[in-house]
């Protein structure tokens, strides 16, 4: 038995053990991180290590040694249920852990729309998806098709034209902008115009009907596209875990929370992450790193209240919502574009600040010197700029 568990060690689960470390709750109380993967990666930066910005040991760290630091354990397996009932975790192993407080940050997988093929495309959302596209890219590779327009398209899309080549890379986009679901005009623009200018074909407006072997596709309105690689990006859901008795979900099974980060229609069960569907007034809580993070905190908080006999107090307050445009890119060629309500700038600086950003973080998560205080400046800068200009 653990008395607290965290299943999944994104940002979310990273941010949630910090916590009940710097609470001093793993010192008192047994806490188990469950992820199937080993290591802790740092998503944002996959695109990087097509073109070797990035290596995988700048963006990674081992599980083991963060729980380590961090006071807790860590156990190699995925979540395959919970009886919240009974209060128990049924591991993939077929191992039973139970536990007294449940903080769950399985995250999400790729969507596909129930289209036809989607799934003999190469997707392009954790460290495994990059190294397929990478392989082929080595193999001889000399095309791409990207499917979705939105921040993952658009990023995978400007780092492989780096090395493929103006004219071999093709971005669709079955909304009429690029960036959809930012709802921002100007930065779709800046986007779409500084791709084709390097030499993306983009395609907006139609949506892909089907896939066929990884390598054709076929849009809505009947054209088919064919190359090398086929690259998904259109969207997620939620990691399917099965729950007794069956919480309140939304579409695409993202599980419904209060403003404690309470799972709806559960006991002690606590989620965040990119697994959760947080409304605020008409909006929703974006899926982004950031936002991850300030969940993964006020889930923690309260726990630790809670397992103290104390109430739960903290309340997460969205700062990404899908009402207010705020987002940091890269479009490949060392450029970028920051988007802050009204305020938009396209070039070198946005990239030079995202990579730093990445930087402090992984340093953070790394356990490095100075880490965790420049983490949790950023965290302040956000919040402050949030008071200040949202």
């Amino acid at each position: 038995m653990a008395e607290i568990v965290v299943i999944g060690g994104g940002f979310a689960g990273y941010s949630a053990l910090k916590t009940l470390h710097k609470l001093g709750v793993t010192d008192k109380h047994d806490v188990l991180l469950v992820d199937p993967s080993p290591k802790f990666v740092y998503l944002p930066s996959l695109p990087y290590l097509l073109t070797h910005k990035k290596r995988e040991e700048e963006i990674s760290e081992p599980f083991s040694r963060i729980a380590e630091r961090l006071g807790a354990q860590y156990l190699k397996d995925a979540a395959a249920s919970v009886d919240a009932e009974k209060r128990v975790v049924a591991l993939g192993s077929g191992e039973e852990i139970s536990y007294d407080k449940l903080i769950v940050t399985a995250g999400a997988k790729p969507e596909y729309y129930g289209i036809k093929g989607a799934e003999s495309a190469l997707p392009a959302w954790r460290l495994g998806h990059y190294y397929r596209i990478l392989e082929k890219i080595e193999g001889g590779a000399s095309s791409a098709i990207v499917v979705g327009g939105g921040l993952t398209g658009i990023e995978v899309a400007g780092e492989l034209l780096e090395i493929l080549g103006p004219g071999n890379v093709t971005l669709v986009e079955k909304m009429d902008l690029l960036l959809p679901a930012l709802r921002h005009e100007k930065a779709s623009r800046l986007a779409r115009e500084f791709l084709e200018e390097k030499g993306v074909r983009i395609i907006l407006g139609r949506g892909v009907a089907e896939v066929e072997n990884g390598r054709r596709v076929i849009l809505e309105d009947g054209e088919t596209l064919e190359a090398d690689l086929v690259i998904w990006t259109v969207g997620i859901r939620a990691m399917e875990i099965p729950f007794t008795p069956p919480p309140q979900r939304s579409r695409r099974g993202w599980l419904l929370v209060d403003e404690y980060m309470r799972v709806k229609g559960l006991r002690d069960v606590y989620a965040a992450g990119d697994i959760t569907s947080v409304k605020v007034d008409d909006a929703y809580a974006c899926k982004m790193a950031e936002e991850a993070i300030l969940q993964g905190r006020v889930a923690a908080r309260n726990v630790a209240a809670e397992i103290s006999g104390e109430k739960p107090v903290a309340i997460h307050r969205p700062i990404f919502r899908s009402d207010r445009a705020r987002t940091l890119f890269s479009m490949g060629f060392n450029r970028g574009v920051m988007v802050w309500d009204k305020i938009v700038h396209r070039g070198r600086l946005p990239f030079t600040a995202k990579m730093l950003i990445e930087k402090v973080v992984m340093s953070d998560i790394k356990g490095k010197p100075l880490g965790g205080a420049l983490s949790e400046l950023e965290i302040v800068f956000i919040k402050t700029l949030d008071k200040v200009l949202g």
